[in-house]
């Protein structure tokens, strides 16, 4: 600013000096050279002019330099204050007295000028101010008498009240809204509730359901050890039903076999029988031939009557022994009959186990992905029941939040 002052200083000096030198060493010029050319004017006279001259000349411009500086300094000291003034309301400081608002001249009317200026700037800074303090008070009815002010600071009042005007409708809007949140809040505070209670319920009831599946899933797993016992036991009882099938087997070929063996011993005891007849009538015969022979056959007739009685006797065992054995060929005939009924009905109990053991292996698979099911669905229900307890959280604070 110094700098700035120094150079406006020198401006003016140049402008006020410079001139007048010019125009005064012209004149002096003329005047000097007419003299020297006038008749009668020596070398003395001459130099005396001359040293006249330049004497005159150096007062002349010492005196207008003084003039031209305390002509400068009244101006530029003003300015630099009107200058300052102006750099201060610039900066938005209006805390401040124009010491040179009383003079007559130009730089009165400018400093009264900013003087005006910095009320102006003064008052519309407070009325902002007080605006603002109404707004953040609540008191959105005050608004500024823009006719008061002139040009823009008019203006600038025009736009604070439509400011104004712009925050009163948004904060209708915002009050409105408010209530509408409010509002909103609590149907959603108690819609929270009610969801929060459903999801209690629900996860009450996907724990009871857990713990159903859990329980079934047990008894499913109880289900498929006990099938394969069943399974074990049934190929266990399947193995000895089919080794009895085999012994009844035998048995039947035993009494089969006998069968036939009491067959040939039928035979054989008709042709006993035969014998014992054949020696009978042999006997009889020798009776008769003793009684004819009379005191000399006396002992052959006790031989044959030994023969006979050994012959009667033969026949009465041949005889009892053929009715044990045709009751021992009919017992064993009926015991083979019952024995291939019994082969039949153990090779039906074989099927049937077979049967049995397959059906039981397909319930023990059943089990077995039926524990698979039961467990996968054990642990879907599991991660729903987090979801559930999750929702169940998240619909509390959200209850908790909107009220």
């Amino acid at each position: 600013m110094e700098s700035g002052n120094k150079s406006l200083r020198t401006k003016m000096i140049l402008c006020i000096i410079l001139p007048a030198l010019v125009c005064f060493s012209v004149s002096d010029y003329y005047i000097l050279k007419i003299a020297l050319g006038a008749p009668g004017m020596t070398d003395a006279l001459a130099r005396t002019l001359i040293t006249r001259d330049i004497l005159v000349f150096g007062a002349s411009f010492a005196v207008l330099l003084v003039a031209v500086l305390l002509t400068a300094g009244g101006i530029v000291r003003p300015l630099k204050l009107l200058a300052g003034y102006a750099a201060r309301l610039a900066a938005g400081d209006t805390d401040f007295k124009v010491a040179t608002a009383r003079r007559r001249d130009e730089l009165g009317q400018l400093s009264r000028s900013i003087r005006a200026t910095q009320i102006t700037l003064k008052k519309v800074s407070l009325i902002l101010g007080h605006a603002s303090g109404d707004i953040l008070a609540g008191n959105l009815s005050v608004r500024a008498d823009a006719a008061k002010y002139p040009g823009d600071f008019g203006r600038i009042m025009v736009g604070n009240n439509q400011v104004d005007d712009s925050i009163c409708g948004l904060i209708r809007h915002i009050r409105t809204a408010a209530e509408n949140v409010a509002s909103v809040s609590q149907q959603m505070s108690a819609e929270a509730q009610s969801v929060a209670h459903g999801a209690t319920a629900q996860a009450s009831a996907i724990d009871e359901i857990s713990r159903t599946v859990a329980d079934a899933l047990k008894r499913t797993r109880d289900d498929r050890d006990n099938a394969d016992r069943a399974r074990r036991l049934s190929e266990t009882v399947s193995a000895k039903a089919a080794e009895g099938s085999e012994k009844m087997k035998e048995l039947s070929r035993a009494l089969e076999a006998i069968n036939k063996s009491s067959s040939y011993i039928s035979d054989v005891i008709k042709i006993i029988e035969d014998i014992a007849f054949q020696t009978n009538i042999l006997a009889l015969n020798a009776s008769v031939e003793a009684a004819r022979a009379g005191v000399h056959g006396k002992g052959f007739s006790i031989v044959a009557e030994e023969v006979k009685s050994l012959a009667g006797k033969s026949a009465a065992a041949a005889k009892e022994t053929n009715e044990l054995l045709g009751d021992s060929i009919s017992k064993s005939r009926q015991g083979l009959t019952i024995g291939e009924e019994m082969e039949r009905a153990l090779s039906e109990i074989v099927d049937s186990l077979d049967s049995s053991v397959g059906s039981i292996a397909d319930i023990a698979e059943d089990c077995v992905r039926q524990a698979d099911t039961i467990k996968q669905l054990n642990h879907g229900l599991g991660q729903i029941s987090q979801v559930v307890q999750s929702n169940t959280a998240t619909a509390e604070e959200s209850a908790a939040s909107s009220q």
